[in-house]
């Protein structure tokens, strides 16, 4: 099982490359353990490094208080010592194409 989840996450992950012939966009949702600290994805043995490594954004959907007291979702993409999370969309650039 191990390994055909490590390459059905190839296969998502080449999905998205420039030299692929139908290039998309992946959005992939784990659930996580509570109870484990930091929180990571909840899949099978390595395949949450395999995941955490192939993917350009990786957050930890939590809910958090506002200014007015109400709950609301957040979505961390920042690394903290509680949660694995990362983006890379930074180091994209935007043609002038993709920016109209």
């Amino acid at each position: 099982m191990k390994n055909n989840m490590g390459l059905l996450f190839r296969e998502l992950r080449d999905l998205t490359r420039t030299t692929s012939p139908k290039r998309v966009n992946v959005v992939l949702v784990c659930g996580t353990d509570d109870e484990l600290v930091p929180h990571k994805p909840l899949l099978e043995g390595g395949s949450r490094k395999v995941v955490t490594g192939f993917y350009d954004v990786v957050g930890y959907l939590r809910t958090a208080q506002d200014q007015k007291q109400q709950e609301v979702r957040v979505l961390q993409i920042t690394p903290t010592p509680t949660a694995v999370a990362k983006c890379r969309l930074h180091t994209y650039r935007l043609s002038t194409a993709q920016r109209l």
